[in-house]
């Protein structure tokens, strides 16, 4: 374990950071270039995409990490798995690729080709994704900094060749290549750390274990894409765009919370089989990270949608306020879940729970999609996507229970939980007194962090003293250094 949690977890939340602020900054540009209908043409092809990029990397992506952190010290066990999980992710990347081509040939009208065909290059790119090495060998500065670059010149070419709303074409190809180059790189990059071999390698061991945890992922990715392909289908491409733009605002916190805790799975999986008392000390340790932040971002959504709304997205976009507020519950659900189910069913080798959580998950999601869509529009979907959530953590942290027994204290979440509660107090006085909506978004954001930082204090939570008390460390430290 030589690289540091704290540098990974750093890292880590660049990262995310990084894949935060790129879709922001170009939803908030192209929802005035493209409009809502063109937005919606490219969220819904690209919808289409994702179901098989799902069927493509399977349950790849954290089964490799946890194989590549079990037995990354030992080179020739690592060119070997490597090679064998990268002939896995090319063997189902080539199938999915060819029901990809199949279904466009078939079902979609001519005029429509090239952007199903743009939004099908990320499948096609698939073929190159080994970031489970990186994660495995806990690489994450060369992922944020890999990911800084190609995000930067991703957004250059927007701004030069999406001018209009007939270049939402274009823009699904720069979409589309931007995962493609961070590909590349990792490609390129990974002489580093493995040689492909055919030497010993026994692809079947893995491809089982994939396929198992492949049946959650594309459950998974049913339940959450679904509701916009049904959308599409019975309210049309505009509808698609409301509900597109409120989930990619949740999406962007949920990121924020998982970020902290995305770190662990490596470690988890080293400390199941090594030391239990660690183990659950690290779970409880990500479930008091994600209540610290779920708890204020969940109450600035519901209190703060219809100025985030309006200044990222502008008039046109309203439909999608009253959606944002319905979808914040899920930044808890989401965050908690991916730790507390998906990280720790992983670690502890029981992927056929999540898998099992996953398909209950999405009956429920496709089964409430019908009546809600059609009686409430897309707030409707919001509903059953929030259900279909519950759910999925119900049954797999019930069932990860019957085994391990680890608690989420309460202790964890109420100071959290009540900081956040004298924090939306407070910012109702700037929302309902300052009438220019950027002086009052601005006011309130800043009114909240302050209050939610002091009220916390108060409490005397332990991870945030400690946490401070670090920094403080390290700021006096740099300040002996410089004097």
């Amino acid at each position: 374990m030589s690289k540091s949690l704290s540098n990974n977890t750093f890292f880590n939340v660049l990262y995310r950071f990084i894949n935060i602020a790129f879709p922001l900054v170009v939803s908030i540009y192209v929802s005035r270039v493209l409009l809502v209908e063109s937005i919606g043409e490219v969220s819904y092809a690209q919808n289409i995409a994702s179901y098989f990029v799902s069927l493509a990397i399977l349950g790849l992506p954290n089964y490799g990490t946890k194989i590549i952190a079990k037995i990354k010290e030992n080179k020739e066990e690592l060119n070997k798995s490597f090679s064998e999980l990268f002939i896995c992710n090319f063997i189902t990347t080539a199938v999915s690729t060819l029901f990809y081509i199949s279904l466009i040939a078939i079902a979609f009208r001519a005029e429509n080709i090239n952007l199903y065909i743009a939004s099908g290059l990320l499948i096609v790119f698939n073929f190159l994704n080994i970031d489970w090495l990186y994660q495995g060998v806990e690489d994450y500065q060369y992922i944020a900094l890999r990911n800084i670059v190609i995000k930067i010149l991703a957004l250059s070419l927007l701004f030069v060749f999406v001018r209009s709303s007939n270049d939402f074409i274009i823009y699904a190809y720069i979409s589309s290549a931007s995962t493609g180059c961070n590909y590349i790189l990792n490609v390129l990059h990974s002489r580093k750390y493995v040689s492909f071999t055919f030497k010993g390698i026994n692809i079947k061991r893995h491809l089982l274990v994939s396929l198992v945890l492949g049946v959650g992922v594309i459950c998974s990715t049913l339940y959450s894409k679904v509701d916009i392909t049904m959308i599409g289908s019975m309210l049309g491409k505009e509808s698609v765009a409301y509900y597109t733009y409120a989930h990619n605002i949740i999406t962007i916190f949920v990121n924020i919370c998982t970020a902290m805790t995305a770190v662990f799975l490596p470690r988890l999986s080293f400390y199941y089989s090594n030391d239990k008392e660690k183990f659950f000390e690290l779970v409880q340790l990500g479930i008091h990270s994600v209540c610290l932040l779920a708890f204020p971002i969940i109450a600035g959504c519901i209190l703060l949608a219809p100025e985030a709304i309006l200044i990222l997205y502008g008039e046109g976009f309203e439909p999608a306020i009253l959606a944002v507020r319905m979808f914040a519950i899920i930044v808890f659900i989401k965050s908690i879940g991916d730790l507390c189910c998906y990280q720790v069913a992983i670690a502890s080798s029981r992927e056929k729970q999540v898998t099992f959580g996953f398909i209950i998950g999405t009956v429920v999601n496709i089964v409430l999609n019908i009546p809600l869509i059609f009686y409430f529009g897309i707030y409707g979907a919001v509903v059953a996507s929030v259900v279909g959530e519950i759910v999925i953590d119900l049954f797999t942290f019930v069932g990860l229970r019957k085994e391990d027994r680890f608690l989420v204290p309460i202790r964890l979440t109420w100071k959290p939980f009540v900081a956040a509660l004298i924090m939306a107090g407070l910012v109702i006085i700037p929302l309902i007194t300052i009438k220019n909506i950027i002086l009052r978004t601005i006011v309130c954001v800043l009114v909240g962090v302050i209050t939610y930082f002091i009220s916390i204090n108060l409490f005397q939570d332990k991870m945030v003293i400690d946490v401070e008390k670090k920094i403080l460390m390290k700021a006096r430290s740099i300040f002996r250094k410089k004097s």
